[in-house]
């Protein structure tokens, strides 16, 4: 229902926006206004009447605003300004992006075969760093006022956090899950930006300069976080589904589990969530012309997302460094409360005793653990752990004490021993006769007897 929802207001409030021009207020001088995006240089929200690029940071003007939007950009352009966050910047920030790029590089090559699960994650805060560090590498203070070298630097790979959470998921839910041939598509458009940014990075140094200050780069550079912040709500969005129907069938996963995938998809969705409104926001209010490096509430949510992320680590080092251990489908990954356990077991009885299922001859364990809505691996699991039985065990317990009733009621006395035996759900006689000795101590022959005796 929550991932429905992302997928129903974000292209509700995209698409309002545009109405908002409706209620501007027109120039009453007819010249066109310009000003620098809010971008922090210090010519940032000066009116330009006679020029189309910032004397400072050569950044393309766009129009001033009036009317609503201006009343809106009054009160978000703060947000997009690198210098009103500059001191916090240094000291805090991007030395946590810093961190993140240093201590993922070393857990992913510490042991990347035995950590399979780990790798993702550490992958996903690799890439956060590595995209909010990336235009610090050359000093970057203020966006297009510096360096242009680092927008080149092909160590973007954003494109890949929406796949990456979404296998994630899959694999601490499932650790039996790979990815193969047939997921590598996802990764294609990695691919295709890699190559890109690799280019450019090759090509002149007139040509880089060129490319610099052209609509297209800025344009690009927007594509590429646009399709990250749409296709990570897509993935966000499957991420979500598969929890709710692993949930559905394998009940008995170890609740940290459940409960870190939780936090981390709400982490992740409020990070997209704020791109995407960014996005949008810079769309239609300047144009695409603030620089990617001044998004501060972007990379504050950078931050507060990798924060998270060290803290759970710190507090839990185990689950996230031998997270393997934690297999749902295994007998060592599951965990349950002594609540949980006899709520279980109880349902488990209740669908027994109202449901009679034990009646049929051909019930499998299988047949029972659908009408539980979980696996039959989890079943045995509570039969054999907990209830100290095997399947066929506890269905034939329910199965003898159906026949003793049978074999009570004065009504079913012209029945055979066979046939009580197939009432009661046994395919054999045989089979019959063993269980209820084994049960009873008597044969039901003997059963009977002892019954007619005492109603004498």
């Amino acid at each position: 229902m929550k991932s429905k929802l992302f997928l129903i207001l974000i292209p509700i409030i995209i698409l309002s926006l545009p109405c908002l021009e409706l209620y501007q207020t027109t120039n009453q001088n007819n010249k066109i206004e310009l000003r620098c995006p809010p971008c922090g240089c210090n010519m940032d929200h000066k009116v330009f009447t006679d020029i189309d690029v910032c004397p400072t940071c050569k950044m393309k003007l766009v129009e001033v605003n009036h009317g609503v939007n201006a009343k809106i950009d009054k009160h978000i352009s703060w947000i997009f300004m690198t210098n009103i966050l500059g001191k916090l910047y240094d000291k805090l920030i991007y030395p946590i992006f810093v961190l993140g790029i240093i201590i993922s590089l070393l857990l992913i090559f510490r042991n990347p075969k035995t950590e399979a699960i780990n790798t993702y994650f550490f992958l996903i805060i690799l890439i956060i760093g590595l995209y909010a560090f990336k235009n610090q590498l050359f000093g970057v203070k203020n966006g297009l006022s510096s360096s242009y070298k680092s927008i080149f630097t092909p160590i973007s790979f954003i494109t890949a956090l929406g796949p990456l959470i979404y296998f994630y998921i899959q694999k601490i839910l499932s650790p039996q899950f790979r990815v193969n041939q047939k997921n590598i598509y996802h990764f294609l458009p990695v691919v295709a930006f890699f190559f890109y940014y690799l280019v450019l990075l090759c090509s002149s140094d007139v040509t880089q300069s060129a490319y610099m200050i052209s609509p297209f780069e800025v344009r690009f550079s927007h594509f590429e976080q646009l399709l990250t912040s749409l296709g990570g709500l897509i993935y966000i969005c499957l991420s979500w589904r598969y929890i709710s129907r692993h949930k559905k069938k394998y009940p008995l996963t170890d609740k940290d589990i459940y409960n870190w995938a939780l936090q981390f998809l709400y982490g992740m969705s409020l990070v997209f969530m704020c791109w995407l409104s960014l996005i949008s926001i810079n769309y239609f209010l300047y144009d695409l012309g603030v620089a990617t490096v001044s998004y501060n509430l972007l990379n504050i949510s950078f931050f507060l997302v990798l924060v998270f992320f060290f803290l759970s680590i710190f507090r839990k080092p185990k689950f996230f460094l031998a997270l393997k251990k934690h297999n749902p489908n295994s007998k060592s990954g599951s965990r349950l409360t002594e609540q949980e356990i006899e709520t279980y077991i109880s349902r488990l009885n209740d669908t027994m005793e109202k449901d009679k299922l034990y009646l049929n001859i051909n019930l499998t364990i299988d047949d029972l653990a659908k009408s539980l809505n979980t696996n039959s691996k989890y079943l045995s699991l509570i039969l054999n752990r907990h209830l100290k039985k095997k399947f066929y065990e506890y269905i034939n317990e329910y199965r003898i004490e159906e026949a003793k009733k049978l074999l009570l009621d004065p009504s079913k006395n012209n029945l055979t021993i066979e046939a009580i035996s197939k009432l009661s759900g046994f395919k054999s006689k045989s089979t019959f006769n063993s269980t209820f000795k084994k049960l009873n101590g008597i044969t039901p022959k003997t059963f009977i007897r002892e019954k007619q005796s005492n109603s004498k």
